[in-house]
């Protein structure tokens, strides 16, 4: 199939939020794709620290907000609306979020089951 067209209306919300302070609005995962997942996500004012290792591969546009990523060498990113990101499997990040404004953001992620990933290197 050359185009999947998704409505609206046919978003999928997540069963949880991400992490505290982050919450995925919309998704379309699995079954309309299986190489990737594609969604919208929003982050509240004053939310903590987040550090990660990427078990993906993920592009992000910056929709509003402004952010500082860190990577594992040190390297300091700050991304603003209009901005566009990627973010390599492997890499070890902290994003640093706003206490006085809101965050949101347009991903790209690869492949589709990012979320059992993470789970799966969690202790």
């Amino acid at each position: 199939m050359p185009v999947t067209l998704v409505k609206s209306k046919e978003l999928v919300s997540p069963l949880e939020d991400f992490s505290p302070g982050i919450v995925q609005k919309e998704s379309i995962t699995f079954p309309k794709t299986e190489n990737m997942s594609i969604g919208y996500y929003k982050v509240s004012p004053g939310t903590p620290e987040l550090k990660m290792e990427m078990t993906f591969e993920e592009v992000d546009y910056i929709i509003e907000g402004s952010a500082t990523i860190t990577d594992e060498t040190g390297n300091k990113y700050t991304v603003e609306k209009g901005d566009v990101i990627y973010l390599s499997k492997g890499s070890k990040l902290s994003i640093s979020y706003r206490e006085d404004e809101g965050f949101e953001g347009f991903y790209v992620i690869s492949p589709y089951n990012w979320r059992e990933l993470i789970k799966s290197k969690q202790p």
